[in-house]
């Protein structure tokens, strides 16, 4: 038994925390949600913690059912939380009765008499809680009729044989009280499996169940001796099952330590990785703010790059100009140089023709003197100022110095 208790608490250890990666995922983008949260809803239900329950299943109602059976259970389930939180509480067993009566209208939608049968015991009870007896006769006399029908494959019920006997007391009909009593020991000696460790636990809830209303029934008739002997009889099984109970809810204290444990652990954990997490976004700042530095860094010397290299290229350009414009003045400057080279040899060759021309004439050969002056002074355009009474050399010669 506390090997089983263990893997169920594994089992629902690894259902909480599949739930909370659910809620961070978000249940609507969790297909099979449904069923999910019915399965963890009902260990919930094993650990008798109601209220969770109700809000897992509440839930699961949102999505669409995983199958039929999942979707008439997750109603039936809700009504037995609500008939079981506050048995005593109008409030909770309306609300018991009306999960009830949507688990019936599910299971006829779906066809499943079986469903239908179970709904009826259930709502059957919550009338009983509320004294309206002929309402819960109908309800299980329906599910008596039906599984019934199934007994030999199913079980034979018991439980409702019993249940009608209870209502047909209450109704002080005791001739069909008795007949029900009678009818549900018959179907548990048929039903009675002594290696069957659940059904010894459900012999006992239904003995208890039976010698509480036989008691009651023999004291009605005054039938004083028998109802003693059921008074008796009930104070055993009272005492079996009380053994029981406290045993199980020994072991539901220990799986509920388990689960706290587990969510404390859980929750540790949790607290660990938002911790972890605002490391990791720290440190991601950090090193995003550290790149856009260098970013800036490298894009701000790219660009004083660039300002160099424009800069350099327009120097370049410049001194490029300059020195075309060097160039091109010196070219100038030769050819002025040349041409003026060309002039002056020019010149030197004339005065030389002239200083020839000028000894020439300094210094005459003969007398023919008059006649090359002349000829001298029309070759080189220079007019001769003669006069009269003026000798020919001396006016060459002024006429020549003139000219010059």
């Amino acid at each position: 038994m506390k090997r089983l208790n263990t893997k169920v608490s594994k089992v629902f250890q690894y259902s909480l925390a599949a739930n909370n990666r659910f809620q961070q995922i978000g249940y609507e983008h969790v297909s099979e949600m449904q069923r999910y949260l019915y399965e963890l809803a009902f260990n919930y239900y094993y650990l008798h913690e109601d209220q969770k329950v109700i809000d897992l299943l509440t839930e699961a109602g949102r999505f669409p059912p995983f199958n039929s059976n999942l979707h008439i259970q997750t109603c039936n389930t809700l009504g037995l939380v609500y008939s079981r939180l506050n048995p005593s509480s109008p409030t909770s067993l309306r609300l018991a009765e009306k999960q009830f009566g949507k688990a019936k209208q599910l299971a006829a939608a779906y066809g499943s008499e079986l469903w239908v049968s179970i709904v009826n015991g259930n709502l059957g009870k919550v009338y009983a809680e509320q004294k309206q007896w002929q309402a819960a006769l109908n309800a299980y006399r329906n599910d008596y009729e039906v599984v019934m029908k199934s007994g030999k494959e199913m079980g034979y019920p018991v439980s409702s044989a019993c249940q009608m006997a209870r209502t047909f007391l209450a109704l002080g009909q005791l001739d069909s009280c008795l007949h029900y009593l009678r009818e549900s020991q018959r179907l548990h000696r048929i039903n009675r499996n002594p290696t069957d460790f659940s059904q010894n636990l459900q012999a006992e809830q239904y003995l208890r169940y039976y010698y509480d209303i036989a008691r009651q029934y023999y004291q009605t008739v005054g039938n004083l001796p028998e109802a003693y002997r059921c008074a008796d009889s009930l104070m055993v099984y009272q005492e079996r099952i009380g053994q029981r109970y406290r045993s199980k809810a020994a072991a539901l204290a220990e799986q509920r330590l388990l689960v706290q444990k587990h969510q404390t652990e859980v929750a540790g954990m949790e607290q660990q990785h938002s911790q972890q997490r605002l490391w990791l976004i720290a440190v991601g700042i950090v090193m995003l703010l550290v790149a856009l530095l260098l970013g800036l860094l490298y894009r701000s010397s790219q660009h004083r790059r660039r300002q160099e290299a424009r800069a350099n290229a327009e120097r370049e350009k410049r001194l490029a100009l300059e020195n075309q414009v060097v160039t091109d003045e010196l070219e100038r400057a030769n050819a002025d140089l040349t041409l003026f080279m060309d002039s002056l040899h020019q010149k030197e060759s004339l005065i030389e023709r002239i200083t020839t021309d000028l000894e020439r004439l300094t210094h005459p050969a003969d007398g023919s003197d008059a006649g090359y002056l002349a000829q001298f002074s029309t070759d080189n355009q220079v007019p001769l100022m003669q006069t009269a009474g003026s000798s020919g050399p001396f006016v060459a010669a002024r006429s020549f110095e003139l000219t010059i």
